[in-house]
């Protein structure tokens, strides 16, 4: 299947002031005990899968006609797995039109918000393709590289063969949105 969009298997920023802006910010954050830590850890479960950009088979494929498309696995993925990163365009947030664009993931540093948002609405990778669920199967977290931060998807338990990958996308999402249907 070719993609109707333009793959983008790492972040990009907006700026180059965005980044000078974000490599501060994670410089900072890391000199905090608990949020290093917290970084120690997730760099030793997931930062070789991150750089090798290994992680399991998967597919894009319509998941249901008001839903759209969805991510599903092409083996069987173990709990705890590498899924992938959320990439796009690391951008400044606009609060009123990024209510209507569904490929918007705020962007955090550490255990902080930011002004920014990863948009993937024109160019991502296959976890964009990744649906709401209340009983998902996928966890995020970030892990900071290089003092940049990464959010990272993993399985939360054994996802089979065939299923769709999920993530629950949490209340802020739906705030301005009609409630999702469960999958």
């Amino acid at each position: 299947m070719e993609n109707a969009w333009p793959v983008l298997d790492e972040l990009e920023f907006a700026t180059p002031k965005i980044l000078r802006w974000v490599n501060r910010k994670c410089e900072k954050r890391l000199k905090n005990e608990n949020t290093s830590a917290q970084n120690d850890w997730m760099r030793s479960l997931y930062e070789e899968n991150f750089r090798k950009k290994e992680r399991p088979k998967l597919f894009v494929k319509e998941a249901g006609r008001l839903i759209g498309k969805g991510l599903f696995a092409g083996e069987d993925i173990a709990e705890l797995t590498f899924i992938g990163e959320y990439t796009g365009v690391v951008r400044r947030r606009r609060r009123w039109s990024d209510r209507l664009n569904n490929y918007i993931f705020g962007y955090v540093i550490g255990t902080k918000d930011t002004p920014y948002v990863i948009d993937a609405k024109e160019k991502g990778n296959l976890t964009r393709f990744i649906n709401h669920s209340n009983t998902p199967n996928c966890t995020t977290r970030w892990m900071i590289l290089e003092n940049v931060c990464h959010v990272i998807f993993f399985a939360n338990r054994l996802i089979k063969e065939g299923e769709q990958l999920t993530y629950n996308y949490g209340p802020h999402f739906w705030k301005n949105r009609m409630h999702p249907l469960e999958l």
